[in-house]
């Protein structure tokens, strides 16, 4: 097996131009943004500021999006959307389909990233994966944003799966977030942001083009048995694919 390259001896120019036009837009709206985390008052028009962020990267790195299903998202009450999660470029496309600023619930490892660390430190919520007792503080983090009127955002696979499946094996707290909180989940299936970036090792290529975001009707189940089986269902229906 030969060694992985370093990033900067295998991007591609593509994959050069959606790092440029990060690093640009970073420039451009961080002032903004790291004025609006300074106060908890602000926090809202922090998370108004990163969904155009996200927008306007999306728009210069040349992605084009369609949406299917927008109505399925209610509006008035506690709202989790809940996504498969192909790629990082999931983050910004589910971040923008909210009219509603959303949070992200994610590994505490994104603390050590600039931007990102700055919202997990304030509007976002870490989590420690292997530590049960930071799972519990998590959680709590995450009602009390609810609370206020935050929609959450997150991917019950846990993470950007390897290959290009439906699904990976779903974690339960996203499902107990919902019986907790009483919070509404809709499935939201992703296509095409795992055929814009690919890394074999070798070379890092990044190809503009179309994503498909389509939005499921939210899910009726009490149990958290129940809400993982028929947010499994709906996923296979938006994507198109019959349930083995």
């Amino acid at each position: 097996m030969s060694k992985k390259l370093p990033l900067h001896k295998r991007i591609s120019l593509s994959a050069g131009y959606a790092l440029g036009s990060f690093g640009l837009l970073f420039l451009l709206y961080y002032p903004f943004i790291w004025f609006f985390l300074l106060r908890p008052k602000t926090y809202r028009s922090a998370l108004v500021a990163r969904t155009a962020f996200a927008r306007m990267f999306l728009r210069f790195a040349g992605i084009r999006w369609t949406v299917e299903g927008a109505e399925n998202i209610p509006a008035n009450t506690k709202v989790i959307l809940a996504a498969n999660h192909d790629s990082y470029l999931d983050i910004p496309v589910l971040m923008m389909l909210s009219k509603e600023p959303v949070f992200f619930v994610a590994k505490a490892e994104l603390l050590k990233i600039p931007l990102f660390g700055d919202f997990f430190r304030t509007v976002d919520v870490p989590v420690d994966r292997e530590n049960a007792e930071d799972g519990r503080r998590a959680f709590k983090e995450a009602m009390e944003k609810m609370k206020e009127g935050y929609h959450l955002a997150i991917f019950p696979e846990g993470g950007v799966k390897k290959g290009k499946h439906v699904l990976s094996p779903l974690k339960s707290g996203v499902f107990r977030m919902a019986e907790a909180t009483g919070a509404t989940i809709v499935p939201v299936y992703i296509h095409g942001t795992a055929d814009r970036i690919f890394d074999d090792g070798e070379k890092t290529f990044y190809r503009p083009g179309r994503v498909s975001i389509r939005v499921g009707k939210p899910l009726q189940a009490d149990t958290i048995a129940g809400q993982k089986g028929e947010f499994k269902d709906r996923i296979f229906e938006l994507a198109g694919v019959k349930k083995t």
